[in-house]
């Protein structure tokens, strides 16, 4: 193989590795930026599951309201809001995080696949500086 080639080859070989290199820093950076939305809704979930003692207060005892209206809002807070407060706290955000976490792997996936890639390309890059040291020694 002739010298020129083997530089042709190296050089392409370089420009290989400084793209695996930028596409990884896009992606860690990416997976920053994830991390720090899956403990941002981690900590709204646990600032919304604490927020459950507001709605439930006043307790509404036959001593301090009493008449129909206060059963039809007792039975309302009981059914509707309950329900709606338990879809949203256990339903809703539940799947953020679990397709938050899942992204999260499928970057890490990704991060790792591109360090394997930039291993490969670099022990090429090695063979290919041997083969142009015995060229020249030829």
């Amino acid at each position: 193989m002739s010298l020129h080639s083997i530089d042709l080859q190296m050089s392409n070989v370089h420009e290989q590795i400084y793209n695996l290199n930028y596409q990884m820093d896009q992606r860690s950076e990416d997976l920053e930026r994830l991390e720090q939305v899956i403990n941002d809704v981690e900590l709204y979930q646990q600032e919304y599951d604490q927020s459950k003692k507001h709605w439930e207060q006043p307790l509404l005892t036959r001593t301090t309201w009493t008449g129909e209206f206060a059963v039809q809002f007792e039975s309302m807070r009981e059914e509707n809001i309950r329900e709606s407060y338990h879809h949203v706290s256990r339903v809703q955000l539940e799947q953020i995080l679990h397709t938050l976490l899942k992204a999260r792997d499928t970057l890490r996936s990704e991060v790792a696949g591109l360090e394997s890639d930039i291993q490969h390309q670099e022990l090429r890059l090695d063979d290919l500086e041997v083969m142009k040291r015995e060229e020249q020694y030829t």
